[in-house]
């Protein structure tokens, strides 16, 4: 990703920070305005509070999860 110019350090970082925190009403602001529509986890990473948040679970195997975002 280097190569391309894409500026995925910055967005590791909102990544990082967005699962450091617990506040629901702030993660449904990150994915509206980092334009994310689905979140891929795997499965031993998977600590997300989904009750509240504005995910629904639409793949789930042994080793991942697949959330969209509503």
């Amino acid at each position: 990703m280097d190569i391309t110019g894409y500026d995925w350090r910055a967005r590791r970082l909102k990544s990082l920070e967005y699962f450091k925190s617990s506040d629901a009403s702030k993660a449904g602001n990150f994915f509206k305005e980092n334009n994310i529509t689905y979140i891929y986890l795997i499965k031993e990473l998977d600590n997300l509070e989904v009750n509240e948040l504005p995910l629904s679970k639409i793949f789930e195997n042994k080793e991942a999860v697949i959330y969209q975002i509503d």
